[in-house]
């Protein structure tokens, strides 16, 4: 099953504290212009100037975004700013964060050099869509650096607890660096030791592995692979750098696991008549007073059978709820199977699509927001029509429809937080 294995990462040098905390940034696809330019301001050494450099007005084939990427990451490392763990090492790590909601969590993961597989082989699995535009992007940037700066994010599930065994004796000592990035806190440890590191390898050998998040990277790295074999001249024989990608790899019952849901914001739309809406849901209302109020009141409709809040100025808060004879029929459209029921399934292709005649392929009709309160004032403020709040995806139901071959709608699942970038970069070449 999963070939994990450890290797030589690429770490910032005697940066410790606010200076690695300096130096550090989220993924790529996370960061807007405005981060930018404050991360990139933050730190001449900041990894941002590697993950996302600006684009520039006289940028050609020879001078662009991805070549000063390659040229900054092979001059940091001679510079020492960069510099190269000298022992294959499985890295534990630790991310202390606070949820929107307050309370503090910590998840804990091992980063590993895995290797990479087509999903067909049922090893590796995915659960999102991807699209081609971010894979062109990531793929230069790979083959310019030939690097993963980002680690994929995976799940595996181990009852057993003997990698959190290990875990835990590794951690009782001090860290080997410290970062703090926002309200997070960032520790990373060296497994170095090598009858601990196969007893890790093995432990995950019979496992399989869900992608959480990082589906782009996964699949780009595959490419890149598959590009560097044959570029070389290789046949299927050996594994080579290039034939891993880095993965923080996530105990499915990690207390410190979190799956924070998108809601969506209908920006020009018409709910259609209650009579219509009752054909096919429960509808009961929810007080508009607090929105923590109405979220409680959705978890527990959530346990009984898919279920979303609608907001409007004139309706307030809707608590609608499948009804069970919609539901035991197993189909949403020309949608059978695990996917039929998921919530995001029956809001876009029963509600939106059927019942409002929406297009929500249109990125001008539907946006999404993480935040319950925004999407209300969204609402409030009218720079949306109807807000949809929805709960959460869960990790049975990522793991049950990646087992199925089944891919979730766009905004299905948001792991929070973001996994850091910079903390450990892996070197294919």
């Amino acid at each position: 099953m999963a070939e994990v294995r450890a290797f030589k990462g690429i770490r910032y040098s005697g940066r410790e504290g606010a200076f690695l905390s300096a130096v550090l940034a989220p993924p790529y696809d996370v960061i807007d212009s405005d981060q930018q330019h404050k991360l990139c301001d933050r730190d001449p050494y900041n990894v941002v100037r590697l993950i996302l450099d600006e684009e520039r007005s006289g940028d050609n084939d020879t001078n662009n975004r991805y070549t000063r990427a390659a040229d900054r990451f092979n001059s940091w490392q001679e510079k020492g700013v960069l510099s190269r763990d000298e022992q294959p090492t499985l890295y534990l790590y630790e991310q202390e964060y606070v949820l929107p909601g307050g309370g503090h969590l910590t998840r804990r993961g091992i980063i590993g050099a895995v290797r990479l597989v087509d999903f067909s082989q049922g090893i590796i699995l995915p659960h999102e869509q991807t699209f081609s535009k971010h894979k062109e992007d990531r793929l230069r940037l790979m083959q310019a650096c030939g690097a993963n700066f980002s680690p994929v994010f995976g799940l595996y599930s181990e009852p057993e607890g003997h990698i959190a065994e290990t875990f835990n004796r590794v951690t009782a000592d001090k860290p080997l660096a410290v970062a703090a990035l926002d309200t997070e806190e960032h520790r990373l440890w060296a497994l170095t030791d090598s009858d601990m590191q196969a007893a890790v390898i093995s432990a995950l050998a019979d496992k399989q592995l869900f992608i959480a998040d990082g589906h782009h990277r996964y699949e780009t790295a595959l490419n890149y692979s598959r590009e560097q074999r044959r570029l070389r001249g290789l046949g299927e024989e050996g594994t080579y750098d290039f034939d891993y990608v880095m993965m923080v790899m996530v105990e499915m019952s990690d207390p410190g696991l979190t799956i924070l849901p998108t809601h969506r914001l209908v920006i020009k739309g018409k709910l259609p008549p209650k009579e219509r809406l009752e054909s096919f849901f429960e509808i009961h209302p929810v007080c508009s007073c607090c929105h923590d109020t109405a979220l409680a009141s959705l978890a527990e409709a959530g346990r009984k059978g898919p279920s979303f809040i609608l907001y409007t100025k004139d309706e307030g808060m809707q608590l609608l709820t499948l009804r069970q004879e919609i539901a035991a029929s197993g189909r949403v459209g020309n949608i059978t199977g695990p996917l039929a029921g998921l919530d995001v399934t029956i809001l876009h292709e029963l509600l939106l699509r059927d019942l409002m005649d929406v297009d929500d392929t249109d990125p001008g009709t539907i946006s999404f927001v993480i935040e319950a309160d925004r999407a209300l004032e969204a609402v409030r403020s009218s720079e949306a029509d109807i807000a949809v709040l929805l709960n959460p995806a869960r990790v049975e139901q990522i793991k049950g429809l990646a087992l199925a071959g089944e891919r979730m709608p766009r905004k299905t699942t948001y792991f929070y937080p973001k996994l850091i970038t910079g903390l450990v970069i892996n070197k294919l070449l």
